[in-house]
């Protein structure tokens, strides 16, 4: 058996394809469930799995390319999403794109995709500058993005 690497992975954003393009880092995001708490006669409380399933949000970190495409695909969908400028009605489901990751293996052959469902972007990072270093060192921005749920699937099943 081969170990999982941290680098075999793609993304797919169909809004923003040049930031998934230079994606540099992503996370499966945790999940988790809230549970109840039924009272009983002992003092105590019993702890039961509950209904309400709480994801958090998924990030991507990427290179900026110099025309800075990947920051104005997420900057112009917040807008658009947020309503910013107050000139267009946009139609609800136009808010939404499916993000995808596929995990592969050591021959960057898929084994798993996670589609993560009506996502949108809820922030974009700040944009560092600095004369600080004498390298040519690229841009690293990150993007926060929060969804509907996600499911995976194991595509070696098939």
């Amino acid at each position: 058996h081969n170990y999982l690497a941290t680098n075999y992975f793609r993304v797919n954003i169909g809004r923003a394809p040049t930031a998934a393009y230079f994606a540099q880092e992503v996370s499966v995001p945790g999940i988790g469930n809230e549970a109840l708490i039924q009272p009983t006669r002992l003092s105590t409380q019993l702890p039961l799995p509950g209904n309400l399933y709480t994801f958090e949000p998924m990030n991507l970190k990427f290179i900026l390319d110099e025309n800075m495409r990947g920051w104005k695909e997420i900057f112009e969908w917040i807008k658009l999403i947020s309503n910013l400028d107050k000139t267009s009605t946009i139609k609800h489901q136009d808010k939404f794109s499916n993000i995808e990751l596929f995990i592969t293996n050591s021959s960057y052959k898929q084994k798993f995709k996670f589609t993560f469902w009506n996502a949108f972007p809820v922030s974009i990072s700040e944009i560092p500058f600095s004369i600080l270093s004498n390298d040519t060192t690229p841009v690293i921005i990150s993007a926060a993005f929060r969804y509907a749920y996600y499911e995976y699937t194991d595509l070696t099943s098939s």
